[in-house]
């Protein structure tokens, strides 16, 4: 068993899909960790601190401490939502860490895959965002939520093929391939669409981002008109944040899937990144 004395820090990664905690020495050397469930805390307030505090309590339990020893010490966590209208303070007042910084869940991510360096990272997963650090400065474009922003995410491109799906339907478009096999998915009944979308939640919308880059491996046309227009806006935020020739990052499950359709002008500028947003958040614990 660890003693409850010994130096360590936390590093929390609480994303709209799980929460992820990791307890390490300040050498960095990662000693446990946890996953939970979903730690949105613009969709979902008190059930994502309900989660994370209990993700934090396993991972201290890997590590052989008490919750009361846990809780004391030095965190960082990158949330998702929290900049978007909330109280930062009162976030982790009610999350009941002693020493913690909140920051966004993007922060980390930018952190994890730079390092200490200069670049740009675009975050591309059920939502989107886009960072630049440059000496020393961050600057961000998106991160808005689906309602208004996330343009080119998961949930964006599932809405565009629902909504281009229905277009076709009525004949305001041509149909093809991927708007067929959509109204497949709903028993050929529009009304089901329009009922589907009415509760969806941004993450039900981005199911259907996988059958978009199925069928423009194919060439559909509408699959191709709703990527190629992603597309251009990812090239205008890289291009608004690009000062110069900074690495740019590609991060978020449609990273790999964008990747081929970039033009080289993008692609020549893609690195790896050089770890995770959780290690992205116990780098910046071990600086506390």
């Amino acid at each position: 068993m660890i003693a409850p004395r010994a130096p360590l820090v936390i590093g929390i990664d609480g994303g709209g899909t799980s929460c992820r905690v990791a307890i390490a020495k300040t050498n960095g050397v990662v000693i446990a960790g946890a996953t939970g469930g979903s730690a949105n805390i613009f969709s979902d307030p008190d059930g994502a601190i309900a989660r994370i505090r209990k993700t934090i309590v396993s991972a201290g339990e890997d590590a052989g401490l008490t919750p009361d020893e846990t809780f004391r010490l030095p965190a960082v966590l990158g949330l998702a939502g929290v900049n978007i209208g909330h109280d930062l303070e009162r976030v982790g007042i009610s999350l009941g860490l002693e020493r913690a910084k909140i920051v966004t869940d993007a922060e980390i991510a930018l952190e994890g895959a730079l390092g200490s360096d200069d670049g740009i990272v675009a975050i591309i997963g059920t939502g989107s965002v886009y960072l630049r650090r440059l000496a020393g400065r961050i600057d961000s474009i998106g991160g808005w939520g689906f309602t208004l922003g996330d343009q080119s995410s998961g949930a964006r491109l599932g809405r565009d093929c629902l909504e281009h799906t229905l277009l076709a339907h009525d004949g305001i478009i041509a149909a093809g391939n991927l708007s067929r096999s959509i109204l497949e998915k709903f028993d050929y009944d529009p009304v089901a669409i329009v009922s589907f979308a009415r509760s969806a939640q941004p993450g039900d919308f981005a199911r259907f981002a996988g059958d978009l880059f199925r069928f423009a491996e194919t060439a559909d046309p509408l699959a191709r008109l709703i990527l190629n227009e992603a597309i251009t806006y990812i090239e205008s935020a890289v291009g608004a944040l690009q000062t110069g020739r900074l690495p740019l990052v590609l991060l978020g499950g449609l990273a790999s899937s964008y990747r081929p359709y970039l033009p080289i002008g993008l692609t020549q500028e893609i690195i790896e990144p050089k770890g995770s947003a959780l290690d992205g958040a116990l780098a910046m614990a071990l600086k506390l």
